[in-house]
């Protein structure tokens, strides 16, 4: 499962769609609260996560997931609309995506992301 971490609602819908091109199931969630409960809960495989979330940066719900034993082995893919300095330290400390994008991207280009961090 591949968990869509997008805000505002209407650019993760689009991520979706691109996505549910590969026949993979699709779960979404709006805030870093609600992508924490659902990553714990339904344990998805990958992440796409916005970089600019309601209240974390999806490099700061990056740093919650690897810090959860219970997530470890997920991949994390961080979509982003510019250079984002707060992923050099996060890397340092062995916290960064696995992954980043930077927006905007071709459905081609997310495939390609995907295909690089998604074990099938």
């Amino acid at each position: 499962m591949i968990l869509v971490v997008e805000d505002p609602r209407e650019y993760g819908r689009l991520i979706e769609s691109a996505l549910s091109t590969l026949g993979v199931p699709i779960a979404s969630a709006a805030t870093g609260a609600d992508a924490l409960r659902l990553a714990l809960e339904r344990r998805p495989k990958l992440v796409v996560a916005d970089a600019a979330l309601p209240g974390a940066s999806g490099f700061e719900l990056c740093r919650v997931f690897r810090e959860k034993a219970e997530l470890a082995g997920m991949r994390v893919l961080v979509v982003s609309g510019a250079h984002c300095p707060e992923e050099a330290p996060l890397r340092l400390a062995g916290f960064a995506p696995d992954l980043v994008l930077t927006k905007p991207f071709r459905v081609a280009e997310l495939h390609a992301a995907v295909a690089r961090l998604y074990p099938r």
